[in-house]
């Protein structure tokens, strides 16, 4: 193996790991959350919330602009020739290096394809600690001020809409969707129970529209996420602790 002199940051690894929830797959579905040409076996991953799985990927410091590839920490101790194998085999074009400290990594070329998409099946594989992508495909994930988010280039921007119910922050098995203003109230709680999500629609004081979400025995955090992917959802209120588990940091 070769040596990947270029990279001189220095590596923080992220102790989340994530695995799909088979049981909200029909939802997220047909939500849009699908990487059809990705499949992450991750059968070590303990089955907690997959979206945590955002706070593995960061900016590539030592190269900013390498936009087209992907470069995966892998967890030490792990068979890189049986990484590889796996990876291939799931529709990532990777190669392994080493460092200088005799660790691996994983080289993932993304020229053509959605890259923000491949950062995220990426970091799901439970022995990948961290991602490393350049600030382009970075931003594409995590700027507030990215405005292909409308285009529906990148579907994890939609992250950004969920906020804590502060009037309610103990209903853990209710979520609250606010409804693009003009938007016909009707077709989205049509839309919505047909795609799988309990809704039914509420009108605030000044004349617009939200949907409250049923999720008693549900995954709440992938319900909202699923949610949130509707261009008409401006915003998704949860419970603190759904909130918690999307975005608090992993001790």
């Amino acid at each position: 193996m070769k040596n990947l002199s270029f990279i001189t940051a220095a590596i923080l690894s992220v102790s989340a790991v994530i695995s799909a929830s088979a049981a909200q797959s029909q939802v997220l579905d047909k939500a849009g959350f699908t990487l059809p040409e990705i499949k992450v076996p991750a059968p070590e991953a303990p089955k907690n919330n997959q979206w945590l799985t955002l706070r593995k990927i960061t900016v590539n410091t030592a190269q900013p602009d390498m936009n087209d590839t992907l470069v995966g920490m892998i967890k030490h101790g792990e068979n890189i020739d049986k990484v590889v194998k796996e990876l291939t085999e799931g529709g990532f074009k990777v190669q392994a290096v080493q460092d200088n400290s005799g660790g691996y990594m994983v080289l993932a070329d993304v020229s053509g394809l959605d890259a923000a998409d491949y950062a995220i099946g990426l970091a799901r594989y439970y022995y990948i600690t961290e991602v490393k992508v350049g600030q382009k495909v970075h931003n594409q994930l995590f700027d507030l001020n990215n405005k292909s988010a409308d285009r529906k280039p990148n579907q994890w921007i939609t992250l950004r809409k969920i906020t804590v119910n502060t009037v309610q922050p103990d209903m853990d098995e209710t979520l609250v969707g606010l409804v693009q203003r003009g938007f016909s109230i009707d077709t989205a709680v049509k839309e919505l129970n047909d795609n799988g999500f309990k809704a039914s629609a509420l009108q605030d004081n000044s004349g617009g529209y939200m949907v409250t979400v049923d999720v008693t025995g549900l995954n709440a955090a992938d319900y909202a996420v699923g949610l949130a992917r509707y261009y008409y959802i401006t915003e998704v209120k949860v419970s603190q602790t759904v909130y918690n588990q999307l975005f608090k940091p992993v001790n």
